[in-house]
């Protein structure tokens, strides 16, 4: 058994630990304090394993991350005389850029825990960087992340996850190998060229404007806009739209039919009905498209949503806070859900009103983390937890983990759901709803 110990700052208010890319714990942090979590490395095959831990702030942004490699080596024991348990420490500590970002004010209703910030205030991007040490014996102390052994301490070596920098100010965009990248920001104009000193305005005219193997950059900042894209990449040359490094970008959220595009990093709110109202929506025959590292939250409807006709839809590290009916609703075929966060869907938020008060409720409205249908999806490594019963919002839900029923025409089959951690709140009216998948 493996004890890691994390020494974040105080920006740090939320810490998600991953094995070899599988979620192992997620919780809030106390800034200052050491957050702890234990891994059994005697469950798992010898070699080197790769530990991920990243770092939100308050408005849920991720503001760092660091990779440390542990080499597992378990055997028998050659005495009865028992070694202490290794224990990996991260001292996580923020840096300040040189740029803030501010941001506008987002009230929610409530705010379970881990939740984001009811305000959003101009921070510091900070950026996490670790060191890790490990005392195997109260003589012998190693330097960086130890092996961890079940008689005897070797070492590891940690390797930081290199930070991404925005590309400097040019009169032209950028040329790289897989293409040309170009950018958008709130002083820029649709009419300039895309460049990093002369940036278009709008995200749509990005969306648009990109061919094959091209990236655009959002820049911080609140687009008020939902982007609309109908036009594909390839499979060698995906078409990406991403946000700039430690930025918050705020938009109304994606409408997506085409195939071959990568989304990354958008914080997606809307208060709209319809298909407009759900955070992003997939749709026609997209596929091979991968959403990532969204922040989606507060909407009249669903945080993700598949048509029955989409296929090879990458689902990954994004966090659904408060959508309705469910943070995530997967159809098609050969879908791949990991690493999410889904906690606080609502079941009627137009009830709680303000932002809310044009929300139409659906018949049948319910509370869920995932629902799927389809075949051949794979639900791996999510954070499912604080969907609340009996509560204003959510008069009388079915709050579950995981949902899915016979549709007309179709048939649910072969999902594998692997390694999800669902944890439901305590209610006085029923007792304990705590569960774990």
């Amino acid at each position: 058994m493996m004890t890691i110990r994390i020494q974040e700052s105080a920006s740090v208010t939320a810490l998600k630990f991953y094995i070899d890319g599988n979620l192992i714990a997620s919780g809030a942090s106390v800034g200052g304090q050491p957050y702890s979590t234990s891994w059994n490395s005697t469950a798992v095959v010898n070699g080197t394993h790769t530990l991920f831990v990243s770092g939100y702030n308050s408005a849920n942004q991720m503001i760092g991350q660091q990779t440390v490699s542990i080499t597992v080596s378990n055997r028998k024991k050659a005495s009865a005389t028992r070694t202490p348990t290794p224990t990996a420490t991260l001292t996580l500590t923020p840096t300040r850029t040189a740029t803030t970002t501010p941001t506008p004010a987002r009230t929610p209703t409530s705010t379970p825990t881990p939740t984001p910030s009811a305000t959003r205030t101009p921070t510091a991007s900070p950026t996490i960087t670790a060191t890790a040490t490990t005392t195997a014996t109260p003589t012998r102390t190693a330097t960086l992340t130890p092996t961890v052994t079940r008689t005897a301490t070797a070492t590891s070596t940690r390797t930081p996850t290199p930070t991404p920098t925005t590309p400097p100010p040019s009169p032209t965009a950028t040329t790289t190998a897989s293409g040309t990248v170009f950018y958008v920001a709130p002083n820029g104009s649709d009419s300039n060229n895309g460049s990093s000193g002369s940036p278009w305005l709008t995200i749509q005219h990005a969306a648009n404007s990109l061919k094959p193997g091209q990236t655009a950059i959002v820049e911080a900042g609140t687009y008020d806009e939902r982007v609309t894209i109908t036009s594909s990449g390839t499979s060698s040359e995906p078409i990406a739209l991403e946000v700039a490094s430690s930025a918050d970008v705020q938009m109304l959220g994606f409408n997506l039919s085409a195939s071959y595009w990568v989304l990354n990093g958008f914080d997606v709110s809307t208060q709209t009905n319809g298909n407009n109202g759900i955070g992003i929506y997939i749709s026609n025959s997209a596929s091979y498209d991968t959403i990532e590292n969204n922040y989606i939250h507060e909407l009249c409807h669903e945080g993700i949503v598949m048509d029955p006709t989409v296929s090879y839809i990458s689902v990954l590290n994004n966090r659904i806070w408060r959508a309705e009916m469910a943070g995530a609703q997967v159809d098609g075929l050969n879908n791949l859900i990991q690493g999410n966060e889904v906690w606080d869907t609502q079941q009627e938020p137009v009830i709680a009103g303000g932002i809310y008060s044009a929300c139409v409720t659906p018949n049948g409205a319910d509370a869920d983390a995932f629902r799927f249908f389809g075949q051949n999806h794979v639900f791996r490594s999510n954070y499912m937890h604080d969907i609340y019963y009996a509560t204003t919002v959510n008069p009388d839900p079915h709050t579950d983990c995981f949902q899915t029923w016979g549709e007309a025409g179709e048939s649910t089959n072969n999902i594998l759901i692997d390694r999800n951690w669902c944890v439901w709140p305590t209610n006085g009216s029923l007792g304990s709803m705590g569960d774990v998948s």
